[in-house]
């Protein structure tokens, strides 16, 4: 990495020649936050407390987001610019005919190009986005730092994208879930099938306050607000929020939960 004191400097040059209106919003870009650049092994840029890159191993941090999409495709999008070594190992592949680079921050894309090289700019497989893309593409990989520097605007993009990255952990665990809850239901087979039907609380507290309560940041301050209200009311806890309420001394009348794990139904004093 090279050091700049000018932003007029060849990535921006490259930039204005291929896509203008995305050089005019980078020139306009607020830096808001203070940055440097690491005195590390592998230097690199630090966004206020945010480091944009490994600063041990780039190439090899670069290769592992890159994994994320199959060598035999010839179109990718990258979300982040980071200081471009994702892009420089995506377009090393040979099948790659087309890579699409989503900016998440302005001001941070900014700063990298002024302090780092940037040859892939020049690549005419790539295309350089900003405001236009506001959904996730695939496949797809991230600049993992540059997501978490997303500008204001493209914070809703963001979390879109930390869903998808987080869908294939989500998903094995909703599969282990699942086969937990099969074999829970069958153990109980013989207490569910005797068990009377919701239709017969219709009507069994008619006039009542029902407080329904679920597990959240705010259970504190709610659990504060039920106390005096419990005598009165009628209280049913979903799932997590059971033992909550127990360790509070407040004892619902009804609980809905499906849920295999065992910490559920164990009050821990």
């Amino acid at each position: 990495m090279r050091a700049r004191v000018e932003f007029l400097v060849e990535p921006l040059e490259q930039i204005q020649r291929r896509w203008p209106e995305i050089a005019a919003a980078l020139a306009s870009a607020q830096p808001g936050r203070t940055w440097g650049l690491t005195q590390t092994p592998v230097p690199t840029l630090r966004v206020g407390e945010i480091n944009i890159t490994s600063c041990y191993d780039r190439e090899r941090e670069a290769n592992l987001q890159a994994s994320r999409i199959p060598e035999a495709r010839e179109e990718a999008w990258v979300y982040g610019v980071a200081l471009g070594d994702l892009q420089r190992a995506l377009l090393s592949r040979p099948a790659l005919q087309r890579l699409h680079v989503v900016i998440m921050s302005r001001a941070v894309a900014r700063k990298s190009f002024e302090v780092a090289d940037h040859p892939w700019l020049a690549d005419p497989r790539v295309t350089l986005h900003h405001g236009a893309v506001d959904d996730v593409r695939e496949p797809f990989a991230c600049a993992p730092a540059s997501v978490w520097t997303a500008e204001r605007d493209r914070q809703s993009l963001r979390d879109r994208l930390l869903t998808a990255l987080a869908a294939p952990m989500i998903r094995a665990f909703e599969a282990r879930q699942e086969e937990s809850i099969k074999r829970a239901l069958a153990v109980n087979a013989a207490h569910l099938s005797s068990d009377p039907d919701v239709e017969t609380l219709r009507g069994k507290h008619a006039g009542a306050e029902c407080y329904v309560i679920a597990a959240g940041p705010t259970f504190d301050e709610v659990v504060e607000w039920l106390r005096p209200r419990v005598a009165e009311g009628v209280v049913v806890a979903v799932n997590t929020a059971v033992l909550p309420l127990l360790r509070q001394g407040i004892v619902p009348d009804y609980v809905v939960a499906v849920d295999p794990a065992e910490a559920l139904v164990k009050l821990r004093r």
